[in-house]
């Protein structure tokens, strides 16, 4: 009988185009086998046939994986009538080992409305040892309004018990097409899959749970039985909990050497599929929650580069379904892998549509009609594919990067404010009306909040003297009045009391402790006709700083966003910790660090590299090393993804200063040789100025001794326009000309000290 229990072996079979009959005792026949046992049939045999008592002996070898206890049934069948199935005897089949098998259950928590459950059962007798295999989903240890689940390896097949408790008539098949239902859940079949191998049984079964089963919390207790009904009895290893979880630990995700806008026109050319769902499972285990994409609209793209990008989805006006290369599809691959690794998504929409199209309408209804409605269209198919079409349980928040923001600080009517008003209800309705009905907060509607930044208004060049009593300035107040002009608009449009669900903001910054005050006024402290953003509310869509200077790099220094400067790998872990620290020392649990990999490859080649986004080696050094990984799979991860972001993400572990006045300086020093050509590498001639650049974090005071010699004035590192006359000046990223007191050849030292708030230093050094 074959594995499924469903067809005999055949009677006759053909050996090198011969027939044989599979006959006991026919010399020539071959022997028969399923997953369990084997038969020589050759050395069968059958006596006493037509005597009216036969005698059959069977030659069987039982294979390594069937193992234990097993019980022998007989039946006769004498052409007209069937006997009784008779139990004859029991047979311990190979080595059995005694002992209840252990279960482990992963993750110990899924969130939201859906989510895949994944149970392991372990047997030291090998997997098919294993012949039941139990997850129940419940207030309480009670089949009764539970979901129950009762798996039978041999068979795939899986019950989900009925209301009352008792199991179903027939079982569905795990990875077949089709869905089981009770009141209280749904198990979708072709989304759960199981393995076997060696002594495991892994199912990973995907559950849908019902609005009615949504009140509350759920205890999730697992278990198994062996072949000789040993049990590892119920235990409880997890929770399903209905709302989203308080900590979103995200990235901005993107697979390595096809970033950003490149992976979905990537997919098919490249194949991307496997190595995408292998980064968001290793981010599972890893401890993420929670990957942020942005959406581009090709148009954006295009104007970037002159018309030379062909990634991006076809926008407004347009079938973003008709997008090029089938990106519609693989945006959605990106979402499913997701969900298959209990991973939320935050889509966020980039397009300038809106901005562009506005200009002659000023009224309410003109702005709704002509802006609102057509744009929202276009991001409606979004919704209704990822949400309704394909079902996705797994999208927890929807923004745009630009519309979603008000036009000041003022509480006015205006176009501007039109579109941001009118734009987030109609999200809001859509997202819900396509997850509904829906247990929990799902479908977040985050407002932009991009004037959240060092306040670079002051500054005399690029960059950002430090000032020595006050820190780096940050627009608080600015953010603070912007989200208060906000509520105004959507409570006017509501009709009730209405702030949006999130505000999203970004964090770079050349100093954490001057950051964290920053956070501080913004969560706690109302500014003059702002309000405070409540910490829980606040989604962190990228923070990041680039590792340039690593010898990965291309070894330019740079600053970038808010004055962050790019420096060595070391640095990084430095600069991540700190800032993490100031993250979670004002409550802000929402994040999604920028990139996963360096985006080197995309940013360093046409159409992006010498384009007015990327002109330079300067500009690409603030571009192309944002990741926790490197671009290239041989050089691994950063040093910063061990030591800083998997303890935090995966147990909680941080560890930070009593303060980040404490916190250790980040400083890096670049030599340029010597006067009039200032070119790495060149050699340097006695009594001549030499010049280095610097790049500087967490410094509150930077100093340099050059062999006895003199400091000249601090110049912007990127313009090399004049900061200060004389001395260093304290920015993040400089460069000045020494002269160093060397009187005879050889090599010298050149040396930088960067000293923080509270007065802890730490040097960079430089032959010459």
């Amino acid at each position: 009988m074959n594995d499924a229990g469903t067809a005999w072996a055949p009677g006759v079979v053909y050996v090198g185009g011969t027939q044989v009959t599979e006959s006991p005792g026919n010399s020539n026949a071959p022997p028969e086998s399923n997953s369990n046992c084997s038969i020589n049939v050759a050395a069968s045999s059958v006596q006493g046939e037509g005597s009216g008592t036969v005698s059959v002996t069977v030659s069987v070898t039982f294979l390594a994986n069937f193992v234990g206890p097993q019980n022998t049934y007989i039946y006769g069948f004498d052409g007209t009538y069937y006997s009784s199935i008779q139990g004859v005897g029991t047979w311990t089949v190979n080595p059995y080992y005694a002992g209840a098998p252990s279960v482990t259950l992963t993750p110990s928590t899924v969130y939201g409305r859906s989510g895949m459950f994944t149970v392991t059962a372990t047997d030291p007798n090998g997997y098919n040892a294993i012949p039941q295999m139990f997850l129940l989903i419940n207030s309480s240890l009670s089949a009764s309004s539970a979901c129950y689940i009762q798996y039978d390896p041999y068979w795939n097949g899986l019950y989900l018990f009925l209301d009352n408790g008792s199991p179903p008539s027939t079982p569905g098949t795990v990875g077949a097409a089709g869905t089981v239902s009770n009141s209280q859940c749904t198990v979708d079949l072709s989304r759960s899959s199981v393995t076997r191998s060696g002594n495991s049984v892994v199912l990973s079964v995907f559950i849908d749970f019902q609005p009615s089963f949504a009140s509350s919390q759920r205890t999730a207790w697992t278990g198994a039985v062996d072949r000789a009904n040993t049990s590892s009895g119920w235990l409880q290893l997890g929770a399903w909990n209905p709302s989203l979880p308080a900590a979103w630990k995200g990235v901005n995700y993107s697979p390595r050497q096809h970033s950003l806008w490149r992976m979905y026109y990537d997919w098919d050319q490249y194949g991307l599929q496997s190595a995408v769902a292998s980064d968001l499972a290793l981010l599972q285990a890893s401890g993420f929650n929670m990957i942020h994409l942005y959406v581009y609209d090709q148009a954006l793209l295009e104007a970037s580069t002159g018309n030379q990008e062909l990634a991006g989805f076809l926008g407004p006006g347009q079938s973003p379904a008709n997008s090029p290369n089938n990106q519609w599809q693989h945006l959605d691959d990106v979402v499913r892998l997701a969900e298959q690794n209990n991973i939320g998504v935050v889509i966020n929409f980039v397009s300038q549509w809106p901005g562009n199209n506005i200009g002659p309408y000023t009224t309410s209804g003109d702005v709704q009609t002509y802006i609102v409605q057509p744009y929202m269209a276009w991001i409606n198919q979004f919704m209704q594919y990822l949400c309704s079409t394909k079902g996705r349980r797994n999208v927890w928040a929807w923004s745009d990067f630009y519309a979603l923001k008000p036009s000041g600080t003022i509480q006015v009517w205006d176009k501007y404010n039109y579109l941001a008003a009118y734009l987030y209800q109609a999200m809001d309705l859509s997202s819900r009306q396509h997850y509904s009905p829906a247990p929990g907060v799902v479908g977040l509607i985050a407002m932009s909040v991009l004037d959240f930044a060092v306040d670079l208004s002051s500054a005399p060049t690029g960059m950002l003297v430090r000032d020595p009593s006050a820190g780096y300035p940050f627009t608080v107040t600015k953010a603070q009045q912007e989200a208060s002009v906000m509520g105004w608009l959507l409570t006017s449009v509501y009709g009730t009391a209405k702030s949006p669900d999130l505000y999203s903001i970004q964090v770079y910054h050349p100093n954490s402790f001057d950051l964290f005050n920053a956070l501080y006024d913004l969560t706690l402290v109302p500014g003059t006709g702002g309000i405070p953003l409540p910490p829980a509310q606040i989604l962190v869509t990228e923070w990041a700083t680039s590792t340039s200077l690593d010898p990965h790099g291309n070894g330019i220094p740079s600053a970038g966003d808010s004055d962050d400067p790019t420096m060595t790998a070391a640095g990084q872990v430095n600069w991540v910790r700190n800032t993490l620290c100031a993250l979670a020392g004002t409550g802000i649990q929402k994040l999604a660090h920028w990139n996963l990999y360096d985006p080197y490859t995309l940013f360093s080649t046409p159409p992006w590299y010498g384009s007015a986004a990327v002109p330079n080696a300067s500009y690409l050094a603030w571009f192309g090393y944002w990741g926790l990984g490197y671009e290239q799979q041989s050089a691994g991860w950063k040093t910063v993804w061990g030591s800083v972001i998997l303890p935090y993400y995966q147990n909680g572990v941080l560890s930070c200063p009593s303060s980040l006045e404490y916190a250790i300086p980040v400083v890096t020093l670049t030599p340029w040789g010597d006067y009039p050509n200032y070119t790495p590498g060149e050699y340097y001639t006695v009594g001549e100025p030499v010049r280095v650049s610097w790049t500087a974090s967490d410094v509150a005071g930077l100093s340099t001794t050059a062999a006895g010699g003199t400091v000249g004035g601090t110049y912007d590192c990127e313009t090399i326009s004049s900061v200060s006359a004389s001395g260093l000046a304290t920015v993040s990223c400089g460069s000045s000309d020494l002269q160093p007191n060397f009187t005879q050849t050889g090599p010298g030292t050149l040396t930088i000290t960067g000293t923080s708030v509270g007065g802890v230093q730490q040097q960079a050094s430089v032959l010459s």
